[in-house]
């Protein structure tokens, strides 16, 4: 009797285990197909080992919603393994998200991982040492002589950015900030920026504030200018004149009418005419004289001269300086002129300057590579589903050029490695780039996973995203964020 009980409750132990085993996943997992997505463009994720339930369902939602929040979704319809595509989104960071069984897992996530939507970021090229502007068309005036000009250097300016913008709430402000620095213009000019908004929900408002002002916290802001409710895929110009050189504060954020917490994408760019100190011209050419009355021999000379001249002020324009200085040069050998050739002895100057400039980056020592951030530690780990409780955040007060990203994910059951993003604090993404896996403590495969950027970061406050935070190591010590260590060189 005693036997047959004995094999009756080992039967029963053993079913109940096979039924429990077949309802909890084996290194269930989601992804995105692809590391980033632009904006609009149809989403892939891929799933894998879910419970099998016909109510197993997941969604794709902004990372910084709620659980219980969630956007576009879809029920597996049992499928424990496959893919599914969403509609395109704006710019953003959002999360595909598992959730098992409902209604009985409720608004649970058990597995998430990061999708990144980011516009293309043009290359940039490198900062220019010196410039010959482009010239003034010359203006006739009456005097009989023409007046002197100055050396033919204008001050430049141009600067260009993009982010996503979120909707504050009705009476507060949340800006997406950036720094127009225009200290270099000592008497001033005027500021011009164009702005485009994306084709997200949330409609745009922009600010515009200068040195020594507060940014608005709520309330009508007090900005040197605005551009409120600008609705989406729309463009607006702003301007601004200023009498000396400061830093602007150009501020995104979404308009009060928006829903809160909505998004919206957006570019802009910014030039500065200066003021008309900055400006050089070129010496007036003189009237011609009348038509009907045969010319003599010097007037031909000096007509032929002047449409040489005028040939060189757009050469001069096209910045083809070299072409332009010929033809100041070709001019003056027929007719001579006094302003003409000082300003041909001005721009021979400047470019003479400008081909014997050093290669400074050539010369210049490159600085050492630092730990940016750092909160590895040897004390025991642990990991979430839902991710690392405190965002893995980082600030550079001075640009820096990145070098190398780890994070740490010591129970992945041997996972390859996803990616890794930098979100900075006005939502300009970097990357996501891809890792690889380097084994762990205790022979753990891919625990460590391992990227190198290569890419120069601004000033400012960056969130670390990883593509699989369920299984993103962290502790106490690191202080509930997950373990990363990033490696840069400062920028001199």
């Amino acid at each position: 009797m005693r036997t047959v009980r004995r094999k009756s409750l080992f039967l029963s132990v053993f079913i109940l285990t096979a039924f429990i085993l077949s309802h909890v996943p084996s290194e269930a997992a989601v992804r995105p197909l692809k590391q980033s997505y632009a904006p609009d463009e149809p989403i892939e994720i891929v799933y894998d080992n879910l419970p099998g339930s016909q109510t197993d369902w997941i969604s794709l939602a902004p990372r910084e919603n709620a659980d219980d929040r969630y956007g576009e979704w879809f029920y597996t319809g049992g499928m424990r393994s496959g893919s599914h595509t969403f509609g395109g989104l704006p710019a953003g960071v959002y999360e595909a998200r598992v959730y098992h069984d409902w209604p009985t897992g409720g608004y649970v996530v058990q597995e998430r991982a990061a999708v990144f939507v980011q516009e293309a970021v043009p290359e940039q090229s490198g900062p220019v040492p010196a410039e010959i502007p482009p010239a003034m068309r010359p203006t006739p005036r009456p005097e009989p002589h023409p007046s002197p000009v100055p050396e033919p250097v204008e001050i430049t300016w141009s600067a260009s950015g993009q982010g996503t913008l979120f909707a504050p709430g009705q009476g507060v402000h949340n800006y997406r900030i950036h720094e127009l620095d225009a200290r270099r213009f000592l008497n001033g000019g005027t500021l011009i920026v164009d702005v485009r908004i994306g084709a997200g929900q949330s409609w745009a408002s922009v600010d515009l504030y200068g040195d020594g002002q507060s940014l608005a916290t709520s309330g009508v802001p007090q900005a040197l200018a605005s551009a409120w409710d600008l609705p989406p895929n729309s463009n607006r110009r702003i301007t601004h004149t200023f009498r000396k050189g400061q830093i602007f504060r150009l501020c995104f954020e979404g308009n009060w009418g928006s829903p809160q917490g909505a998004t919206n994408t957006y570019t802009y760019s910014a030039t500065i005419k200066p003021a008309p100190e900055h400006e050089p011209q070129l010496p007036p050419l003189p009237e011609r004289e009348t038509p009907h009355v045969a010319p003599p021999e010097n007037a031909v000379n000096r007509r032929a001269a002047e449409t040489l001249w005028r040939q060189a002020v757009s050469f001069q324009q096209q910045k083809r300086y070299e072409e332009a200085l010929a033809k100041y040069r070709e001019g003056l050998a027929l007719s001579e002129d006094p302003a003409v050739a000082h300003h041909a002895d001005a721009m021979e100057t400047c470019l003479l300057r400008l081909s014997t400039l050093p290669d400074i980056a050539a010369t210049r020592p490159e600085a050492a590579e630092i730990d940016i951030f750092n909160n590895w530690n040897k004390t025991a780990v642990v990991n979430n589903p839902a991710g690392p409780p405190s965002p893995t955040r980082f600030t550079i007060s001075r640009p820096h050029a990145i070098t190398y990203i780890n994070t740490y994910h010591y129970f992945n059951n041997g996972t390859p490695a996803g990616s890794i993003t930098l979100v900075h604090q006005d939502g300009t993404l970097y990357g996501p780039w891809p890792a690889t896996g380097r084994s762990g403590q205790g022979g753990v495969q891919n625990a460590i996973w391992e990227a190198t950027p290569q890419t120069t970061l601004k000033a400012g406050t960056y969130t670390v995203f990883d593509s699989h935070p369920s299984t993103w190591s962290h502790n106490a010590q690191s202080d509930l964020r997950g373990f990363a260590l990033v490696k840069g060189r400062l920028l001199q």
